[in-house]
């Protein structure tokens, strides 16, 4: 035994101390413990030393350059972590975890085809790797593809039926698809599954405010704002819901304090706007639009919107000057045509008033009002007859259109048929027996009768 003992002591000093040296394999796994370690400390630089020292000492080590892999993704080095999991597949290309988290930094660098690609193959590795299934179908939700979005969340809620995520944003594409009875029975499941998620509570309240169930709706929001008073879309979607009900003000209450939590939330910018708008606050809703504006100078209706405000200032220069910007982004845009026309009549240059009418009646053959402005421009350029043409055309789309009738009555009147004049103004007061241009006009009519 002592003989044993002087022979090892002896190979120690000839050899040093590499008999007991770690091998590769173990020094790579001991730093790989040590770096994680570190990353939970919340020092990723000090993790990352780590790993890539592990890596130095085992460059096959696949538990390395998935935790550097990790670590690099926190840091939002995408390039790098991609790299890294790449290695890690390449090392095993059986491991579906690691073609998820691929697969996820894909999606963090919005390159969603190479995404679904990862996915795909980590759930033909694991055909019931549920997580893959989630993140896959998030993926084709940003890709705008609901239908196989809502596919892969069908597949996920086959593997767990009490998912509830999986539950509520099934719950959303049924939304998306007017399903909304469909929509309500996922996003009720998804709240039996985890009462305390305020999405759930935000995705039903929206399918009932589609079924015009508007206190539903609103009793959902309220719930979803109690879970989560930091999310803007909650209180943005009770003061649409609200708005529906004619509470603007407290509408505006709403989506002022979703502008507060999100102060470029430009819908609500624009929202707050028009509530102002109906509650007759005009310069409120002028200052409004013109942030949503600074915030999305591209969307036609906002400008649109902005130029009812200037119209009901008759300020018509800037009205025309803000429709002008709407169609210039939106050509189609009929009903900004037809108000751009209008502000072009109050600034007495029928012309170019005529004009934009009859643009927006190319653009959309059914909008009477744009056939009523036009008489009106020809009325007042003693065009009767195609003013009356155009008067009975708003008529024929529209007949209850009462100040189309008391409008033709007029054309009427001025070509000396005061019999088809009060014909006309009679039948706008049987439609709106307390419209005062009609009976003055039934009056002057009877007048003119009486003193022939």
């Amino acid at each position: 035994m002592r003989k044993l003992i002087a022979i090892t002591a002896l190979l120690a000093v000839i050899f040093g101390t590499a008999l007991w040296a770690e091998s590769p394999a173990e020094k790579a796994m001991a730093l790989v413990k040590s770096g994680e370690s570190w990353r939970e400390r919340g020092d990723v630089d000090k993790a990352i030393a780590d790993f890539t020292q592990a890596l130095s000492a085992d460059p096959t080590c696949i538990d390395a350059f998935i935790n550097r892999a990790h670590a690099y993704f926190g840091k939002d080095d995408y390039d790098r972590a991609v790299a890294d999991y790449s290695s890690a597949v390449a090392i095993d290309p059986t491991n579906a975890e690691c073609y998820r988290f691929r697969g996820i930094t894909w999606s963090w660098k919005d390159d969603y085809d190479r995404a679904i690609v990862d996915l795909t193959k980590a759930i033909e590795l694991d055909p019931r790797f549920l997580k893959a299934y989630r993140n896959r179908a998030s993926a084709w939700e940003s890709k705008g593809n609901y239908d196989k979005a809502f596919a892969d969340y069908d597949a996920a809620i086959g593997i767990d039926p009490a998912d509830g995520e999986m539950l509520y944003k099934r719950g959303y594409i049924w939304y998306l698809r007017n399903e909304y009875d469909k929509a309500i029975a996922d996003c009720t499941k998804a709240i039996e599954a985890d009462p305390m998620t305020s999405v759930a509570y935000r995705n039903r309240g929206l399918a009932w405010k589609a079924k015009q169930e508007y206190d539903k709706a609103i009793a959902d929001y309220d719930k979803a704002i109690q879970l989560d008073p930091r999310s803007p879309e909650n209180y943005y979607n009770r003061a649409v819901a609200r708005t529906w009900k004619d509470e603007f003000e407290q509408a505006v209450a709403d989506y002022s304090a979703a502008i507060e939590i999100n102060p470029v939330y430009m819908n609500a910018y624009h929202n707050r706007a028009t509530a102002s708008k109906i509650l007759e606050s005009y310069d409120g809703a002028l200052v409004d639009y013109t942030w949503a504006i600074e915030i999305d100078p591209t969307d036609a209706d906002v400008y649109h919107d902005r130029g009812i405000i200037w119209s009901i200032k008759k300020d018509w220069s800037r009205a025309i000057t803000d429709y002008s910007r709407a169609l210039a982004l939106n050509p189609r845009l009929a009903e900004a045509m037809n108000r751009r026309g209008a502000a072009w009549s109050w600034k007495d240059n029928f012309d170019e008033a005529i004009a934009d009418y009859t643009r927006a009646i190319e653009i959309d053959p059914e909008l009477a009002l744009a056939y009523q402005n036009r008489g009106l421009a020809r009325f007042a350029k003693k065009e009767y007859d195609l003013a009356i043409a155009d008067h009975t055309r708003a008529i024929g789309i529209d007949p209850t259109y009462a100040a189309a009738y008391v409008a033709r009555g007029e054309c009427h009147e001025k070509k000396g048929d005061l019999k088809m004049a009060v014909d006309d103004t009679t039948h706008a007061l049987t439609i709106d027996p307390k419209n005062s241009p009609a009976q003055e006009q039934l009056e002057r009519l009877k007048g003119n009768l009486g003193g022939g």
